[in-house]
C-alpha cells in the first residue's frame, strides 16, 4: 500500500502494522486452553490476532520492532514465565517502546472515533500529545514533557480489601489485553492493558503527582518496586473494566461455548497446564463458586 507514514510523513509503501504487539498475542495464543482468543465486544467469534492498519513506513515499523523487542526479551517473557516482578534493569528503548504503544492507540481512537467521548480541550490536548510523541520517536525532542508514560506491574490478587471486585479480576489482568482512552471533563489518558502490564500515557492529568513509582524514566530505571502510589480512581476504572468483559462474555452463544467445552475435553492436560487455567484458579481461590456464572 502506498501512501504517507503515519509517524515520518515520509511517502512510500507501508507495512500493515499491529496497535499491540505480535508477540503479545503469540503469547496468548500458546498458553491458552484452545488455542485462540475472543475479544469482549465479539465473543462468538474466534481470532488469533491483534488489531493491525497500514501507517508505518518500512524504516518506522523497523524502530518500533527494535523495541518491542527488547521489551519482549527483557521485560514481558522474564515476567510472564516467572510471574515474579524482580528488578529489572531498563534503559531508553523502554520508554520508546511506551511512547510508542501510546502514539498507535491515541492515534487508533482518534481515526476511528474523533475521540468523540473528549470535550473540544481535550482533543486539542490528545493532538499535542500524538505530535509531542511522534516527535519524540523520531528523535526530534529529548522527551515527551508532560506526556508521561508510567508502566505498572501487576500480578495475580490473592487477597483484597476493597469493597467490590469483579469475580475474574485476575482472568482480566493476567490474560486479557485492553485498550482504551479513559476520561472525565478535565483528564484522559491512554490505558493499554496488557498481560501483567498496564501501561499509561498521560494526555492531561491533573494530579500528576498521585502517580507515584511509576514513570518510566528517560535514559534508564529499575522495573519492579512492589510499592506504587495510583489514584483510587484507576482501581475503580480496572473493576469497572473486568466487570464489563464478564458482561461481555454472557452473550457467547450456546454454540461456541459448546465449541470451547469440546477443546477442553478433547484435550484436558492442556488445559489444566494452560494460563487460561492458572488465572482462573486464582479466581476461584479468591471468590470460590461465585468465580463462575451459573
Amino acid at each position: 500500500m502506498i501512501n504517507k507514514c503515519k509517524l515520518c510523513g515520509t511517502e512510500g509503501e507501508l507495512i500493515l502494522s499491529h496497535i499491540i504487539p505480535s508477540s503479545i498475542f503469540k503469547w496468548l495464543k500458546e498458553t491458552s486452553a484452545t488455542g485462540y482468543m475472543r475479544r469482549a465486544d465479539t465473543p462468538n467469534l474466534r481470532t488469533q490476532d491483534g488489531l493491525k492498519e497500514y501507517w508505518l513506513c518500512k524504516k518506522c515499523e523497523k524502530l518500533f520492532n527494535a523495541w518491542e523487542t527488547k521489551f519482549s526479551n527483557n521485560i514481558f517473557y522474564p515476567t510472564v514465565e516467572t510471574k515474579q516482578f524482580k528488578q529489572l534493569k531498563y534503559d531508553d528503548w523502554l520508554l520508546k517502546f511506551c511512547v510508542s504503544l501510546n502514539w498507535r492507540v491515541l492515534l487508533y481512537y482518534k481515526e476511528k472515533t474523533n475521540l468523540a467521548h473528549l470535550t473540544a480541550p481535550l482533543r486539542l490536548e490528545s493532538d499535542k500529545a500524538l505530535e509531542t510523541w511522534a516527535e519524540y520517536l523520531l528523535s526530534k525532542r529529548p522527551n515527551p514533557g508532560k506526556y508521561e508514560c508510567h508502566l505498572i506491574p501487576i500480578n495475580a490478587i490473592t487477597n483484597f480489601s476493597y469493597p467490590s471486585i469483579p469475580t475474574n479480576i485476575n482472568r482480566y489482568l493476567l490474560r486479557n489485553v485492553h485498550i482504551d482512552i479513559p476520561c472525565n471533563d478535565k483528564q484522559a489518558f491512554v490505558y493499554i492493558k496488557l498481560p501483567f502490564f498496564i501501561q499509561i500515557g498521560f494526555i492531561n492529568v491533573s494530579h500528576p503527582e498521585l502517580w507515584k513509582r511509576t514513570l518510566v524514566h528517560v535514559n534508564n530505571g529499575i522495573l519492579g518496586s512492589r510499592k506504587y502510589i495510583l489514584p483510587a480512581s484507576l482501581g475503580a476504572y480496572i473493576n469497572d473494566r473486568a466487570h464489563r468483559i464478564k458482561q461481555a462474555l454472557r452473550n457467547i452463544s450456546e454454540k461456541q461455548q459448546d465449541k470451547i467445552n469440546q477443546s477442553i475435553l478433547k484435550n484436558p492436560d492442556k488445559f489444566v497446564s494452560s494460563e487460561t487455567y492458572k488465572a482462573m484458579n486464582h479466581d476461584v481461590e479468591l471468590f470460590g463458586k461465585d468465580a463462575f456464572d451459573e
